[in-house]
């Protein structure tokens, strides 16, 4: 038998040693630790999620004597809290044995009349003639900085002070203050909602005028009021012979937000009955988004020939409408709008008459079903040999960027995470996004492969494809790799502190994602995009290993031969649990800053 050299038998010795080592290791240590990952980051998105709940869940019971005197610094000590009035809400005031005041809040009456992102609920302090002697607001849903903003303008309150209940409620007009109009607009609102009056529409306040109706009916010469619904126009041509009739979606569908507010849409409604046509009038949406919607050839007729008891029972989902493309969020919102305004304007239905549909079960729009078949396609290539097929990899890269990325936008980002953690995940509207982010997750975990980076992500494909196309390459030295590779863990933790902080900074602006929608996409967005990719050419996927907190996330979820020990990413995402933790436990004046 031939022997082997010492070195050699040496060699084997240390192999097998290393081989009995590895086989030592538990499954049930990498998953235990494993897991340890798991939850670290399941810690981080439920504190996100208490923090936005904490500021949405505040407390609308009665008012207690404690409550009151916190609320209004003014009032004296010994007074007493009497029994809410049943009708009017009213809660007497009492001191020395003598009434002193009312007290009186917007919520819940007035928690439907939403602001920037939600109602405020605000304690009116009256005297004994019901005269309005101080405002606080004791809660808000709203965003911290638009409500900063109105707190801090006192010609705002002013208007208010003073008042009696019958002049507020009969108010047609409220200042709103500069860079918190919606949110300013709906306490005015809600004020004289509660003192009630008939709520005018404060964020669309300028009447309809001849030259608007004129965009509708060519032939209109003058126009009247029209009693039978509510903020119409009939239209009359120059023989005084009615033309028809539009109708403003405002204030009927104030409260329905497209993407940063409301949109007034004018629908004019022929003499028999049926929907002409839409134009819109106004938006707190941006330009030229808004422009989009009357562009577009086919959308101002979306509802052309339907009764306004037709508009009523329109269901968007069922007929396939996904909205303009370039001005989702305005579009469906404006639609969603005039199918409101319909619905309010509507007499009561006999019970002979068709009655409104129940809801239909949810099924997936064609893009859900699109974007679905792109990811199977991209899993079944991932997990076989496929994969090493050039070709079809390059026609599938091709299909990626095409269709999901620039056609459809269906790609992950911090924003949207952040957005799910703190409000939920919002299943049927978001369905592809859900089954992605699913993926996203779940197969970094099971089966040890980050599958959304390497073959569902669209700029991931981009790189991929440029990858070693130019001649010249430059390969970051180690130390150099270890202080790039700290890019991504510092847009972590500002995420976390934008998210817990509520700051109105907007996280598509930290990564590349957001440029695939090229229409509405920031410049900040695009530069990362572009120069992303441009620094890829020489330093091979760039910006998926040094610039993308997303991927970060990912990696360190996936499940690897050494996840049995610890790493340096353990410790970082402790810290960054302990951020997140820090934010959420610390007083609210510790970041008046914030």
């Amino acid at each position: 038998m031939e022997l082997l050299p010492a070195k050699s038998q040496h060699g084997a010795l240390l192999l097998k040693d290393l081989k009995l080592t590895v086989q030592k290791v538990s499954p049930w240590r990498i998953w235990a630790i494993h897991s340890l990952r798991v939850l670290l980051f399941a810690g981080i998105v439920l504190t996100i999620h208490l923090e936005a709940r904490s500021r949405r869940d505040a407390p609308t019971e009665e008012f207690t004597k404690q409550l009151l005197l916190e609320t209004f610094d003014e009032l004296p000590n010994g007074i007493e809290v009497g029994a809410k009035d049943s009708e009017t809400g009213l809660v007497p005031i009492r001191y020395a044995g003598s009434e002193i005041g009312y007290l009186l809040t917007t919520s819940p009456e007035s928690d439907h009349i939403i602001g920037f992102s939600g109602p405020t609920n605000v304690a009116i302090l009256l005297d004994p003639d019901l005269e309005v002697q101080q405002l606080e607001v004791v809660w808000s849903r709203d965003t911290r900085e638009h409500l900063k903003e109105v707190l801090d303008s006192s010609n705002y309150w002013n208007q208010f002070l003073g008042a009696s209940w019958e002049e507020l409620s009969h108010k047609q007009k409220v200042d709103a203050v500069s860079g918190a109009t919606l949110t300013s607009l709906a306490i005015g609102e809600s004020i004289i909602n509660r003192l009630g009056g008939e709520v005018p529409s404060l964020k669309f306040p300028d009447p309809v005028t001849l030259s608007d109706v004129q965009v509708l009916f060519d032939e209109a010469s003058s126009i009247q009021q029209a009693r039978r619904f509510d903020n119409a126009w009939d239209v009359f041509d120059e023989q005084k012979q009615l033309l028809g009739t539009v109708l403003s979606t405002s204030p009927s569908a104030d409260n329905v937000v497209g993407y940063q507010g409301p949109t007034e849409t004018l629908i004019a409604i022929d003499t028999d009955g049926k929907v002409k046509r839409t134009y819109t009038r106004n938006s707190y949406d941006n330009q030229p988004y808004v422009s989009y919607l009357d562009e577009d050839w086919a959308w101002p007729e979306l509802f052309q020939g339907l009764t306004l008891e037709e508009v009523s029972l329109y269901d968007l989902a069922e007929q396939g409408i996904e909205g303009v493309s370039g001005a989702t969020f305005t579009s469906m919102a404006a639609a969603r709008g005039v199918i409101q305004s319909a619905q309010k304007n509507l007499n009561p239905l006999p019970e002979t008459r068709a009655q409104p549909k129940s809801p239909k079960a949810w099924k997936p729009s064609r893009a859900d079903l699109g974007t679905l078949t792109v990811i199977i396609a991209g899993i079944i290539i991932a997990m076989t040999h496929l994969r090493g097929i050039a070709w079809l990899r390059i026609l599938y890269q091709m299909i990626l960027i095409g269709y999901v990325g620039f056609l459809n936008g269906d790609l992950l980002s911090q924003a949207m995470f952040v957005g799910w953690a703190q409000n939920g995940v919002p299943w049927r509207s978001a369905f592809r996004f859900a089954v992605l982010a699913g993926i996203a997750f779940v197969f970094p975990v099971m089966t040890k492969r980050n599958i959304y980076c390497s073959h569902l992500c669209a700029h991931g494909a981009v790189q991929q494809l440029v990858r070693k196309r130019v001649r010249y390459q430059f390969h970051p030295r180690k130390n150099l790799k270890r202080f790039l590779s700290l890019v991504p863990v510092g847009l972590l933790a500002w995420v976390i502190i934008v998210s817990m902080l509520g700051l109105t900074f907007s996280l598509v602006d930290i990564e590349a994602f957001d440029a695939y929608l090229f229409r509405i996409a920031g410049w900040s967005a695009i530069s990362i995009a572009v120069g992303g990719i441009i620094v890829s050419l020489f330093v091979p996927m760039a910006y998926c290993r040094f610039g993308c907190p997303t991927g970060a996330t990912l990696e360190y979820l996936r499940r690897t031969r050494r996840s049995d020990r610890l790493s340096p990413a353990d410790g970082i995402a402790v810290g960054l649990l302990l951020l997140a933790q820090l934010l959420y436990w610390a007083p609210e004046d510790f970041f008046l800053w914030a």
